[in-house]
């Protein structure tokens, strides 16, 4: 885990550095931004 993020870093130490559980988190991660992302654009005045 090269994450600069404290959060996944603990949640990766947590749980042993387990492939699963690092790419659960980051794809969590990766939608959570991308749902924040569609919602600006979605609220933002065109």
């Amino acid at each position: 885990m090269t994450s600069s993020d404290p959060m996944a870093r603990f949640v990766a130490s947590t749980a042993g550095c387990s492939a699963p559980v690092a790419w659960a988190w980051r794809a969590v991660s990766v939608a959570t931004r991308s749902m924040w992302l569609v919602q600006g654009v979605m609220s933002a005045p065109l």
